[in-house]
């Protein structure tokens, strides 16, 4: 809006100025013009009459003429003057104007270089970012398909120990009867069980079982609970009658007796007995009840090679008996991790996909502004 104001400014400064320098071309030859006229009839008609009044006459009719001559002539002078000034400081002017925008072009030049450059380190970033991510993800693939590896390897005994145990069993099996008083004033039948056991006993954990919670003050500590030790079974799993028998137990005076029955039906009864006694240690060793012992050195073991499966993963892990907040199985914060990371990258690529058009409209505009100022 200032431009155009000071163009019109100019505009009709410009056609006053030449007006008024062609009124003052005008005066001056109509000046001359009348001084010609006069000298000639000076000299030919007033001359004939009086010559001396033809001098006086077109003297002084010159002189009056000289006057807006003069004043014509300086005015044209003046306005030379100063519009060849004038046209020299717009000139000049129009030479800073044009020094102003070259400078200014230059510093959009540097500017959208600037540009471009930082979209460029920006990409060069996010793509090392994304390579991260790339290994970040790399590694929770890896670590997710450990896992259902390392399934099949808890399944098949993360600890294995040798384990020999010798078991007494003593029942009551025909409940107590009141004797005649001359052997014993009560008896009863007992059976009798020694039972030894040699077991190649595996254990394990369940993974499915373990639950995962991200500290929310510490993002880089992995929580751990619910780790079980667990029996998973036996390669070996022997045993051996030691004892097996039926006792008559007499009491008299409060003294017992013992006696052992080798009848047909007592030593049938006895073996029953024993293998009942087998059938309950088996059902105790698979719930875990006859290797509650071996629970510590399991967890132990545990807690090292869940380290060892999620060390990949670069973070701090540490257990403990109870978390608050909400949990996750390994399975499930493996999954939640993965998609994260996807989605993280997703975003990136996008964003340098975005940067790497922009970048290249900017160049376009760059070339086209390279060719403005080269013209």
């Amino acid at each position: 809006m200032e431009n155009f104001l000071m163009n019109v400014s100019m505009f009709f400064y410009k056609v006053q100025d030449k007006v008024s320098m062609t009124m003052s071309l005008f005066v001056m030859a109509a000046c001359i013009i009348g001084i010609v006229l006069v000298l000639f009839i000076a000299s030919t008609k007033v001359r004939k009459i009086n010559s001396v009044l033809a001098i006086v006459l077109s003297a002084v009719i010159s002189c009056i003429l000289m006057i807006p001559l003069m004043t014509a002539f300086n005015s044209f002078v003046s306005k030379k003057i100063v519009n060849e000034v004038t046209n020299s400081q717009l000139a000049e002017i129009e030479a800073r104007k044009a020094q102003i925008k070259l400078l200014a072009a230059n510093q959009e030049l540097r500017e959208k270089e600037k540009e471009i450059l930082d979209n460029k380190i920006s990409m060069q970033k996010q793509s090392i970012e994304i390579d991260s991510l790339e290994e970040s993800l790399r590694v929770l693939q890896n670590t997710q398909l450990n896992m259902h590896s390392f399934k099949e390897i808890l399944e098949l005994g993360l600890l294995e120990a040798n384990l020999k145990q010798t078991n007494l069993y003593r029942k009551n099996l025909s409940g107590i009867t009141t004797g005649m008083g001359l052997k014993a004033d009560q008896y009863y039948d007992e059976g009798l069980v020694v039972l030894t056991h040699d077991i190649d006993a595996k254990f394990g954990v369940d993974l499915k079982k373990i639950k995962i919670t991200v500290s929310k003050d510490f993002p880089n500590i992995l929580w751990i609970r619910d780790i079980q030790p667990k029996f998973l079974g036996a390669s070996k799993n022997k045993h051996i009658k030691e004892v097996a028998e039926i006792r008559r137990v007499d009491i008299k005076n409060n003294i017992k007796t013992y006696s052992i029955l080798n009848g047909q039906a007592e030593v049938k009864k006895a073996n029953q007995y024993a293998d009942l006694c087998e059938q309950e240690y088996q059902t105790r060793l698979s719930q875990g009840f006859e290797t509650n012992f071996m629970n510590d050195a399991v967890l132990k073991l545990s807690e090292n090679f869940i380290k060892l499966i999620l060390s990949p993963l670069k973070k701090e892990i540490r257990f403990a008996a109870a978390l608050d907040g909400t949990t996750l199985s390994l399975e499930e914060y493996i999954d939640e991790e993965l998609k994260k990371i996807r989605s993280k990258r997703l975003e990136i690529e996008n964003n340098n996909k975005s940067l790497d058009e922009e970048n290249l409209k900017k160049e376009k505009e760059l070339e086209n502004l390279k060719s403005k100022i080269g013209d």
